[in-house]
Parts: structure tokens; C-alpha cells; sequence
């Protein structure tokens, strides 16, 4: 077939295309000027005579282009006729387009075009483009080739393969010919030209034996009927005089850790020569001998890991290490290895440090260094020791270690941070002593920040927070830890950042109330008319949302079109649907927190989608637990036996993901948030049959006490609300309470009510003041002690349901009254549930959430003068459930929940073992220095020298990518 060079502007796919791109970024929640940054593709121009360009050309998101009539037209979304747009306002060619009526037609490049059966062919990565220049999307490092051909050929991009090249004079290197066939280069046995410093040698076979007489550099393509010319290359010839170096074999000693297992130790013979295969299937031939190649070389013999995701980045000509697999877990460890040399930090990438033998290199991962504090929330001109801490790499028994001379940066919260980048100000900077302490003395009272930095940004380590309080106090201690504190991740953030945490202990039932009325009423602003709220994952959400509140989402409706209307007719077109393996589950939970009956056929065809699509003998669906953990709670929501092999499979994998810490991951980097859903899982599982051993629940509470910050909640310095509202859910479904998670004066509620703004959602701290969806549609059954699933009984009729004023508790005596409220407006109709009516499950045998079918105060837009069917009393065996207030929020069978000086004292008493355990590290003779006053406020940009990645990197840079996949992560 013969590629496209016209732009036809199919109306109906051009809108696939804009809608495809519209929903992504939408879903994504970022700015659109991160969409529109240039990109580089290398733009090469051919004709039978002559290449006019072949180089990097930086290709904006959009362009405005002039065709020969003088009609400008405006392009956006990297297409291919940008690129030739700014090749030519960079003045390396010219070119001329004409519009026929259906699109652009490219005429001529540097007046070359118009010839009787000659065209301008386009391509991409070596495969005839489809589509004309105004329609091809191009991506980062594209090879975009026009080439001038005849009509009457198929026009292949040729290109050339060589033995060696580099050769002796007098000695000999073959040439072959290869066509690209729409998937790959293979062998072209037809006669070509080898154009040899612009010699022709012409063969049959499309093999030249080439031997030169002269040294020097050789320039070298192919040419041949029909087909496009290669890209040129360079042989180089020595003079046969000149002896060729023998080859040497360098050895080193290499050692891949992580945590307290040494996976690989033992010397690598280092080859002559490597070809590298990054993650994008491209080969990287290299005779360098490097840490990364030996690596490699390490890899290539070795059964316990592998190297399974290595990046290139041409902008750094470097490879980074994401990814290895081990035999110590089950799951591949990626974005936090790093390495050192000689018993030294080099500044530089793996692939640059150049090996010369006998060096002894440690790979592990994990933070090169991190800073504790003997007390972490403390009076005003009291002392709180710092330390700080290096990784102990070679030492399996002790992974930290003391590390002396360190700088330490003390920084305030930003009050106008324009990103994460800067949430915080430095206001002075001190270094420890011989023996990495250092004492500081606190005059004013607020939030303070402190890590490792270093003037070259070689030495870094996440923040921890210090709080400074006004007497009276209770002190709260962060001795040093397997896991940087404060590194709990989060994908979402704003809303209130006062200096001073709040004083109220435990958020009033009337409080958690009001904000999940106003995050209700909210989405229900949000709804179109057709029912769904933004798109279809943030639909299924909203809908899980309100039947936590009781609400039946068929009740939620926009000009008679309800959420659950659009919901039973979702068929997974959009595209924040990025990984249908949690789509598919994700869709099952909101049908049933819909009220739709487990064995509805929509609900069976989706769990017949996960177990043909997802489900194999080695792991479920993508990379890391993420979708593991809503599978399971979708097929053990639907009836999936416990003990089948798949649902094993799937517990296990969550089970093995665990870390020494305590923490759940993102494929390698731990998380509040993703442990908080783990445990939710985890702890379905168990009220299906699952064997869960407790020790998993003790060691992830443990992980969320340790990194729990000052705020109450989770995030990264500053808690943000989706990172603790995930982490709240795995907190209710273990049954624990305000009283369990108090810090010193707040809790995890603190977060979701404190950071709501007035309008009814959380502000995104990627784009202040713009909504955070992925926060906003989890907190609600966070807030009101809900885990998944959250299911909601079928109804048995479509007819209103009578009023139900004598609801009976199944576990306690008080009634609750559940009122409906007819409008008596045009705009809105108001939906009353007492305080008393939010729900918690009846302590039974089960967690899955069966929830009273009270209605949420907020204000809904409907048709004037209709009542909202009155939802029916469900029951737990025939007896009918009671709600009950939410400070007795998911209390546990036997537990008493008036008793919370009981707890209140076990918590004292686990702060004050943990302060008795810290106080080895305190060391006398160390320095003292007093922070009276702030230093003038700089916003410093951090940055650090990731070990293995070469050049550079900033920690903005490398925390931004992180967050990016962290937020794609939560796209379930």
C-alpha cells in the first residue's frame, strides 16, 4: 500500500484522535503546559541525488503553516508538517504546500518536487506512513524520513550493515544490504550501489567485500531501484603500519544488594565490546568498559537477577537503571538503585565511570543517606538531636551507620509554593559533627523541614518534619529507620498548610459529616447529562463514593440521566482506562456499590474478562500490586473461590511485595497509600477464608506509624489527601479508630476535613487551585470508616420505598430515622441524614461493606417538585442494621469503644518505648547551634546525582517523573 501524503481530515477519526487526547490528559489532572513542551524526532530528507537534512529537530506542540495560497492554518498535538515547519524557520530548508481541498499536499523541498510521477513519501520509523504530514502524531525521538521516490515503486528505506568498521588498510569489511518490511531491516538480495566517499560500486547480491588501499575516514550508503537511500556511515581505516590494540580482559568485583540479601557477589570478566538493548527494543553498541557493562556481563551469567527495564535518554547520551528483577522478591525493584566505587559516591552515571580493573563495586537499593531526629514534636527553646545516617552497604548485618560532616538544610512550608518543587523555604543550613550529630535549639514555634544536602548536590536525603509547640506537648520520637522518612509518596495535595497543627484531638462526627456532604454535592455539580461525572473511572468512583454515604447511585441523576444509567453502559473507551486488568475490576466494584446484583451479566462478562485477560501462571495483569489488589477484591466480591489457584496467586503476590519496613509498593518504591489499600485487600481476603498471617498487619502499621507526619497524615513533607485517604482505608479495615492514629494533637481525618476547600473538593499541588479527582473521589469512605468493596443490596423494585422510621440496631438499642424530603424548588432538592445515621458494619465475620441506605445532607440539581425514591432498610440476616456515630468508627468485635484512655495509654507507651530505643544513638561532645531568627527566604531548586544515571539529574526532575507514575499508578 502506498503511504499517505495527503491530510484527509476524516471527520470521525479526527475525532477519536482529539477525544483519545482530551480524556488522557484530563485524566491525568495535569497542566496543559506540560502537554505542550517541544519534543525532539530527527527529521531526514532524501532525494536520488542528494540528502537535504538529517538531523535533531526540536518539534513544538503546535504550529501555524502558509500554503501556497496564503491560507494559514493551525496544527496542534506534534504532528509531522510541524517538524518541516521548523526545520524551515530554522533556515535548513524550504518548503511549499498546497491544499487540494482534503488537505495538504508537501509540493516541493528546496524547490525539488512537481516532477512527472515523483512524490514526496512520508515516514515513520522506517514503516510508509498511513496518514498525510497534518495528521501523523509523532512521539519523543521519532525518525521521520520524506523521501522523494517514483509512484511506480515500493520505496523501502534501505539501510547498511557492516562487519567491522573499523579496518587495516589492505584488509577487508563486508557490506549488506537491508529493506525494512514494514516491521523490521532484512537482508535486500537485489542489485545495489555501495556509495563508497561518493564511488559507486554496484553488486547482484546486495553484499560488497570492501577493501581499501588508503586510511582515513570512508563515508558509505546504498542505493537501489525503488527504494530509498540509507542513512550514511563512516568506516574507519588505519594504517596497516599501526598494529590494532590487543585485546585486554579487565575483572572487577561486583555486588547487588537489597536490604539484608546479597544477591550477586563475585568477579565479572568485563568483554571488549557490548551491544545494549534499552527498553525500547534499540541496540546501543558500545566498547566501552563501564560499571553498566559490567553489570550486565554480571547479568548475562547470573540466574538471580536480571536487568529487565534499562532506559535511554538521548538528551543525555546515558542509561539509567529503573528496574531489576531478583530472587528476593516477586516483583521487579525499580527507580532507587544506586551504586558505589571503591568505597566511594561517584558524581557520574554507571555508564560513564569508566573501569580499568580490580575495583569493587556495590549495586543496592535504596537511599544513600537519610537524617533522624531524637524527638520530632517538641516544646519551644528545647534541643532535638539530629543525625545523620549513611547506607551500610557492605555490611548485611547493620544497614545504617552513622555518617559524620554532613550539611543540613532547616526550611519552613512555602505559603505560596507554586508546585511540590518548592512547598518549602530554606531559613538556615548547619553540619554535624565527627560523629554525624548535631543539637538544635528551636526559638519559634511552627513547622520546621530538615535534610542532608551538599553544595554539588552529590549528597541528599528525604526531609523529616520537626514540629516546634507552644507548651504543653507530648513528645513524639523517629529513631532511624530501614525506610527515608516522610517518603510515603502521594499523588495529590493543597488545601490548608497551617504552621501550627490544630488543637482539636478528634474530628466531630458533625465535622466528617459536613465534609462529606460537601464533597457529594460536589460531584454531583459535576455530572453532565449523561450521567457520568468526568469520565468513566472518576463515574465508577463517584459511585462507590455516594453508596458509601448510603446513597444508591441511580438516585444521582442530571436531567433524568443517572450515575449508574452511564455506568451500565461504560465500555471502557476512555482513555484515562490505561490498564484494563484494574479497569475491568474497578468497573465490577461500582456496579455492586450500585446495587447491582452479583450475578448480573455485566458484572459475569467483566469477571470472565479478568480471568481470560489478566489472570496467568506467574502474576495478574501489569508490573506491581496496584491492579493485584482490585482483582481480588472484584472476583472475591463476585463469589470467586478463595481457594482456587488464581486468587492464591493474586494474595501471595501481595503478600511477597511486603517489605522488611513494613510497606506495600509501586513496583519497588513503598507508599502509605498503596499500603493502606494492601491491607484493605489483604484484609477482605481473610473474611473469605484467606490464611493472613498477623505479623503482615503489625509491620504495615508499623510503616504507617513510622512515617506518619506531624499533619496527622501521609504525603511527601506535607500530608495530601489521596495518599491518606488510601492509607485510611487499609486503617479501616483493620477496625481502628481516631484514638489509634492521634499523633500529638491530629489524625488522618485531620487531612481530608482540613484540606477540603469550601467549593467540595481537594486542590491538586501539581496545579493549585485546579480540582485533585484522584484525592477527591476516595475520601468519602475513608471518611466514614468504609473499606472495599463497598456493596450495596440489590433493589427489589423500582416503586419508592416507604418511609422507615423504627429501623432497629442489629448490635445496639438507639433508632435512626431515615427522611425524604420532597423539593419545593426548581434548582434543588434537599437530602437530610441525622449525624447518628452514618453507618458502620455490625462487627460479624465479614468486612465487605453492606451499607444502611441513609441519605447524605447536600443539595442536588433535579427536575422541580420530584421526590427521591426512599431508600430501603437493608438487614444482616433478616435483622435490620443500624448505623452508628463516627467516632465509633469501625470498631472491632469485642472492642470497646468508650475505653480510649486504654488506648490513648498504649500509644504513650509505644512512643515512649521507641524513645527508650533511640537514645543509643546520642552521642556526648556534639556541637550545639541555635536557630533564633529565619535567614533571609530562598527557594533553592535540589538536585542530585541519581548513581546511575548519567549526567546531571535534578531530584525535582527525578521526583516529578516519580509522582507522574505514582499518579498514573492510582488510575484504576
Amino acid at each position: 500500500m502506498k503511504p499517505r501524503i495527503f491530510d484527509t481530515n476524516l471527520h470521525e477519526y479526527a475525532m477519536i484522535i482529539c477525544g483519545i487526547a482530551v480524556l488522557f490528559f484530563v485524566g491525568l489532572a495535569a497542566e496543559p503546559a506540560l502537554a505542550e513542551e517541544n519534543i525532539n524526532v530527527n527529521l531526514r530528507i532524501e532525494t536520488p541525488n542528494q540528502t537535504i537534512l538529517n538531523q535533531q529537530i526540536s518539534l513544538p506542540y503546535s504550529c501555524e503553516v502558509t500554503d501556497s495560497a496564503g491560507v494559514t492554518s493551525t496544527y496542534e498535538g506534534y504532528k509531522a508538517i510541524c517538524a518541516l515547519q521548523s526545520a524551515q524557520e530554522q533556515g535548513l530548508l524550504i518548503y511549499s504546500a498546497n491544499n487540494f481541498g482534503w488537505g495538504l499536499f508537501i509540493e516541493k523541498i528546496n524547490n525539488i518536487g512537481n516532477d512527472a510521477n515523483m512524490f514526496w513519501s512520508l515516514y515513520q520509523n522506517n514503516s510508509a506512513s498511513m496518514v498525510g504530514a497534518t495528521d501523523l502524531a509523532l512521539s519523543v525521538d521519532d525518525k521521520i524520513v520524506l523521501s522523494y521516490v517514483d509512484w511506480n515503486y515500493s520505496n523501502e528505506i534501505l539501510q547498511v550493515v557492516l562487519s567491522s568498521s573499523t579496518i587495516y588498510t589492505n584488509s577487508s569489511t563486508t557490506m549488506q544490504a537491508q529493506a525494512w518490511n514494514n516491521t523490521e531491516f532484512t537482508n535486500f538480495d537485489s542489485p545495489v550501489s555501495f556509495f563508497i566517499n561518493g564511488t559507486a560500486y554496484d553488486t547482484s547480491s546486495g553484499v560488497l567485500e570492501y577493501t581499501p588501499d588508503t586510511d582515513g575516514q570512508k563515508e558509505i550508503y546504498a542505493e537501489a531501484v525503488g527504494k530509498t537511500r540509507s542513512e550514511k556511515q563512516t568506516i574507519n581505516v588505519i594504517p596497516a603500519a599501526i598494529p590494532m590494540p590487543e585485546p585486554t580482559q579487565t575483572t572487577v568485583n561486583l555486588n547487588l544488594r537489597y536490604q539484608n540479601n546479597l544477591i550477586f557477589s563475585n568477579q565479572v570478566t568485563l568483554p571488549t565490546s557490548t551491544t545494549i538493548l534499552d527498553n525500547a527494543g534499540i541496540e546501543h553498541f558500545t566498547t566501552s568498559t563501564n560499571a553498566l557493562t559490567a553489570l550486565l556481563a554480571a547479568d548475562a551469567t547470573s540466574t538471580d537477577f536480571h536487568v529487565s527495564d534499562l532506559q535511554y535518554y538521548d538528551a543525555y547520551n546515558s542509561f539509567y537503571v529503573n528496574c531489576i528483577e531478583t530472587t528476593a522478591t516477586t516483583t521487579p525493584l525499580c527507580a532507587n538503585w544506586n551504586y558505589v566505587m571503591n568505597n566511594t559516591y561517584p558524581s557520574v552515571g554507571m555508564d560513564q565511570y569508566i573501569l580499568t580493573g580490580n575495583e569493587n563495586i556495590y549495586i543496592y537499593f535504596d537511599n544513600p543517606w537519610k537524617i533522624t531526629a531524637s524527638t520530632s514534636t517538641f516544646a519551644i527553646n528545647t534541643t532535638t538531636t539530629l543525625q545523620t545516617w549513611r547506607y551500610n552497604y557492605d555490611n548485611l548485618e547493620n544497614e545504617w551507620t552513622a555518617d559524620a560532616n554532613n550539611l543540613i538544610d532547616i526550611s519552613i512550608p512555602n505559603p505560596n509554593p507554586t508546585g511540590w518543587w518548592d512547598n518549602t523555604i530554606t531559613i538556615a543550613a548547619a553540619t554535624t559533627d565527627d560523629t554525624g550529630v548535631v543539637d538544635y535549639l528551636f526559638s519559634t514555634t511552627g513547622t520546621f523541614y530538615a535534610k542532608i544536602t551538599s553544595p554539588d548536590w552529590t549528597k541528599w536525603s528525604n526531609p523529616i518534619t520537626l514540629t516546634v509547640l507552644a507548651p504543653p506537648f507530648t513528645p513524639t520520637s523517629t529513631p532511624p529507620q530501614d525506610n527515608p522518612p516522610n517518603n510515603s509518596g502521594g499523588g495529590g495535595g493543597g488545601g490548608n498548610n497551617n504552621d501550627q497543627p490544630p488543637t482539636n484531638p478528634i474530628i466531630s462526627d458533625p465535622d466528617i459529616k459536613s465534609t462529606v456532604d460537601k464533597i457529594l454535592a460536589y460531584l454531583k455539580s459535576q455530572q453532565d447529562t449523561t450521567g457520568k461525572i468526568i469520565d468513566g473511572g472518576i463515574t465508577d468512583w463517584a459511585i462507590m463514593a455516594f453508596a458509601s454515604a448510603g446513597v444508591y447511585s441511580d438516585e444521582v441523576k442530571k436531567d433524568g440521566a443517572s450515575l449508574l444509567d452511564y455506568a451500565q453502559n461504560y465500555n471502557f473507551s476512555d482513555a484515562s482506562d490505561l490498564n484494563l486488568c484494574a479497569a475491568y475490576p474497578r468497573h465490577i466494584l461500582a456496579l455492586l456499590a450500585g446495587g447491582i446484583d452479583k450475578t448480573n451479566a455485566k458484572i459475569t462478562g467483566l469477571k470472565n474478562k479478568i480471568n481470560s485477560q489478566c489472570i496467568n501462571e506467574a502474576a495478574y495483569g501489569q508490573n506491581g500490586i496496584n491492579d493485584d489488589i482490585f482483582g481480588l477484591f472484584a472476583l472475591l466480591a463476585t463469589d470467586e473461590d478463595i481457594t482456587t489457584t488464581s486468587i492464591q496467586n493474586i494474595i501471595t503476590a501481595i503478600k511477597s511485595d511486603q517489605t522488611a519496613a513494613g510497606a506495600f509498593t509501586w513496583a519497588g518504591w513503598p507508599g502509605a497509600d498503596i499500603t493502606g489499600g494492601a491491607v484493605n485487600a489483604l484484609k477482605y481476603a481473610e473474611t473469605k477464608g484467606a490464611s493472613i498471617e498477623q505479623e503482615i498487619y503489625s509491620k504495615a502499621k508499623n510503616y504507617l506509624k513510622t512515617n506518619q507526619l506531624n499533619d496527622g497524615g501521609w504525603g511527601y513533607g506535607v500530608s495530601d489527601a489521596l495518599t491518606t485517604g488510601w492509607a485510611l482505608m487499609g486503617i479501616d479495615a483493620l477496625g481502628e479508630t481516631q484514638v489509634d492514629w492521634l499523633t500529638s494533637t491530629t489524625t488522618p481525618w485531620h487531612v481530608l476535613v482540613n484540606q477540603l476547600n469550601d467549593t467540595g473538593y481537594y486542590e491538586s499541588a501539581w496545579a493549585p487551585g485546579t480540582v485533585d479527582w484522584f484525592a477527591t473521589k476516595h475520601a468519602v469512605p475513608a471518611l466514614m470508616g468504609k473499606s472495599w468493596p463497598i456493596v450495596l443490596t440489590p433493589k427489589q423494585s423500582t416503586e419508592p420505598a416507604k418511609q422507615n422510621t423504627n429501623t432497629t440496631a442489629s448490635a445496639g438499642t438507639s433508632d435512626s430515622t431515615i427522611q425524604s424530603v420532597e423539593t419545593t424548588t426548581s434548582t434543588a432538592l434537599v437530602i437530610t441524614t441525622p449525624t447518628s445515621t452514618i453507618s458502620t458494619p455490625t462487627p460479624s465475620s465479614t468486612l465487605e461493606q453492606v451499607v444502611t441506605s441513609t441519605v447524605v445532607t447536600t443539595t442536588l440539581d433535579i427536575t422541580q417538585n420530584t421526590r427521591l425514591p426512599e431508600p430501603e432498610a437493608l438487614t444482616d440476616g433478616g435483622q435490620a442494621i443500624n448505623t452508628t456515630p463516627v467516632s465509633a468508627l469501625r470498631a472491632t468485635p469485642g472492642k470497646q469503644t468508650d475505653t480510649n484512655n486504654l488506648a490513648i495509654q498504649q500509644f504513650n507507651n509505644e512512643t515512649k518505648e521507641q524513645l527508650k530505643n533511640n537514645e543509643t544513638i546520642n552521642t556526648p561532645q556534639k556541637s550545639t547551634q541555635n536557630i533564633s531568627a529565619m535567614a533571609e527566604n530562598t527557594i533553592p531548586i535540589n538536585k542530585t546525582a541519581k548513581g546511575v544515571f548519567a549526567g546531571a539529574t535534578s531530584m525535582a526532575g527525578a521526583l516529578g517523573l516519580y509522582l507522574a507514575w505514582r499518579f498514573i499508578q492510582t488510575l484504576v
